[in-house]
């Protein structure tokens, strides 16, 4: 039985967006276009994507994603809404430095697995569809896949990756 190639994926958090400069917890409020500087430091990617020579790119459906993706020079990117950014429910479109100080915010950084935002996603229901999506991959033909998505749905797939819970 022959053995299949070893999958291999690149993963990118989008280009810098205005939400990021501010400090606020963008989520999935949309559209949130990137910055002039996001939209730099998405052409400077093109080179990346060449050299690693994907043969699927998925993608979160929010703008802020699908700009990185075309500053990246990236046609035809396949959307799938399992890696949006986490539903923060009543805690999107707050400041970060507010949200830092609360009892909550301990919490969440001490305990992110047993943690859901309030009116919104917990963590372990954003892992569930993550890897819901990373089997669906490894079952597919592709062996080279980049993936662009936001920042904590990325640092659920790297602990996945590692094998680690959301608390390591």
């Amino acid at each position: 039985m022959a053995r299949k190639a070893a999958l291999t994926l690149l993963v990118v958090r989008h280009a810098q967006s205005p939400a990021t400069v501010k400090n606020i917890l963008a989520g999935r409020i949309d559209p949130t276009p990137l910055s002039e500087a996001g939209v730099k430091e998405a052409h400077v990617l093109t080179p990346v994507l060449s050299d690693f020579k994907p043969q699927l790119v998925l993608s979160s459906p929010l703008l802020r994603c699908r700009q990185t993706l075309a500053g990246a020079g990236v046609v035809d990117p396949v959307l799938d809404e399992r890696l949006i950014e986490m539903n923060y429910g009543r805690w999107t479109g707050k400041n970060l430095k507010r949200l830092s100080i609360t009892p909550s915010w301990r919490r969440i950084q001490k305990e992110p697995q047993n943690f859901i935002f309030p009116g919104g996603e917990g963590f372990m229901d954003a892992e569930k569809r993550i890897r819901d999506l990373i089997t669906e991959i490894r079952s597919g033909i592709f062996e080279r896949i980049a993936i662009f998505t936001h920042g904590d749905v990325a640092r659920i797939m790297i602990n996945l990756a590692l094998c680690r819970d959301l608390n390591a």
